[in-house]
């Protein structure tokens, strides 16, 4: 029984080391905060967003969203 117990333990372990990682997404949801907002897409002295600047060059931005009211 022990004998079984670790060779199921092996082949677990085994297999989930085959997985690959998820992928990390990060979404932004903030109220009234226009694009030219940011300091990374504009030129705004009102605002610095020093870790969005870190995440967009890490990363992937978007330049073209379409929004419809409802």
């Amino acid at each position: 029984m022990i004998n079984k117990n670790f060779f199921l333990f092996l082949l677990i372990l085994t297999v989930s080391s085959w997985a690959k990682p998820a992928k990390n997404i990060v979404l932004i949801l903030a109220d009234d905060l226009g694009w030219a907002d940011t300091t990374l897409y504009g030129k705004t002295s009102l605002y610095e967003t020093p870790n969005i600047e870190r995440l967009a060059k890490r990363g992937m931005t978007f330049t073209d969203a379409y929004a419809s009211p409802i």
